[in-house]
């Protein structure tokens, strides 16, 4: 049975990579066909653009967002440092797709839950996680939604461990529900009342 989550997973990170290459490819062939001499100075008058924006930026301590943390995202700072000598794209590539391992893992807490609450059946499980993961509206915000999608995946999580720990009494549920309880509660302080409901 996690074996059949484990690789459905799989094939869904596959296809996300697979759709991360072709756009890339795509960005790849566009760059090439604009060889034109306007084209490129309206290219570079772009990232000019761009840059003077990011000189711009508020800092954080200024920042609406700053009650938001980002403690979901900590592990993800070894492969930021191991990016960060490649390119500003290949970098936010990679923090769209540890977003999307965030919204994958929440599809198999959504998985979980419905498999322990109708009796270890796997139709009801893989048809809750389908449901979640085919809607569109999810499926694009799992890529790059790093605050509302990561609290919904971190909510899922606990409310899994907690009816894992409900039912089961096991320590080490009460401990992973603890842990994702603290993430959501450090992504929004309302990840706190998942916690609290548990």
């Amino acid at each position: 049975a996690s074996l059949l989550l484990v690789v459905i997973v799989l094939v869904l990170s596959l296809l996300s990579l697979l759709t991360l290459t072709c756009a890339r490819n795509d960005l790849a062939l566009s760059r090439r066909s604009a060889q034109t001499g306007e084209q490129t100075a309206e290219l570079f008058a772009r990232a000019e653009r761009s840059r003077a924006l990011l000189e711009d930026a508020p800092r954080i301590s200024q920042s609406i967002e700053r009650d938001h943390g980002i403690a979901a995202y900590y592990p993800f700072l070894p492969a930021g440092v191991l990016l960060g000598g490649i390119s500003r794209r290949a970098m936010m590539l990679g923090w769209h797709f540890y977003t999307f391992l965030w919204f994958m893992a929440g599809c198999a807490a959504l998985y979980g839950i419905a498999r322990e609450l109708y009796g270890g059946t796997r139709r009801f499980g893989c048809m809750a996680a389908l449901t979640l993961y085919l809607t569109p509206r999810m499926f694009a915000d799992g890529h790059y939604n790093n605050k509302d999608m990561v609290l919904l995946s971190l909510f899922l999580l606990v409310m899994w461990k907690g009816v894992c720990w409900i039912r089961r009494g096991r320590m080490r549920d009460a401990v992973w529900m603890s842990l994702f309880g603290a993430l959501a509660a450090n992504t929004k302080i309302l990840g706190a009342w998942c916690w609290g409901c548990m």
